[in-house]
């Protein structure tokens, strides 16, 4: 059986991944606010000028891809998951709904063997929002890519060809 201290080692493993996911989604959003912050005035000529009236339908699909990317930060910023119906004595939430006085007396009660448990749980539990968090940032940065370079696209065949 896995010992306490291991189990902990694991969680702790686990959260450091995180909120390295976190740490990448806040640098993304700041990017992703910060350059069409910049382009404002470029964007509201692709889409009003009837010069570029061609583009158009490519510089939306961008902005919608844009859009969609920013949607996604925030889902990796929230991601968690359901309480399984198991109260933990690790788990922030479960231990802020117990009295101060329930918790020590859950506390002094618990052996290692169950200790060791509620952390494989809580183990579990960080590994699926972990999971969460990397798969939806993955889908982030790649729709960005893609609204990215569809807009680089357009200046560039705008600058070649007029």
């Amino acid at each position: 059986m896995i010992s306490t201290s291991a189990a902990e080692r694991i969680v702790d493993r686990i959260q450091t991944l995180t909120r390295a996911a976190d740490q990448k989604a806040s640098a993304l959003g700041i990017v992703q606010t910060g350059v069409p912050a910049l382009l404002a005035e470029s964007l509201k000529e692709w889409f009003l000028s009837p010069v570029l009236a061609p583009y158009k339908p490519f510089v939306a699909a961008a902005t919608v891809g844009w859009i969609v990317s920013l949607v996604l930060t925030t889902m990796v910023l929230m991601a968690r998951t359901q309480n399984r119906g198991r109260k933990s004595l690790t788990f922030f939430g479960d231990i802020s709904s117990l009295s101060i006085e329930d918790y020590r007396s859950q506390l002094d009660s618990v052996d290692d063997a169950a200790l060791a448990h509620d952390f494989a749980d809580q183990a579990w539990v960080c590994a699926g929002i972990c999971n969460r968090k990397y798969f939806l940032l993955k889908w982030t940065i790649r729709v960005l890519a893609w609204s990215w370079g569809l807009m680089l696209l357009c200046y560039f065949v705008r600058g070649m060809w007029g």
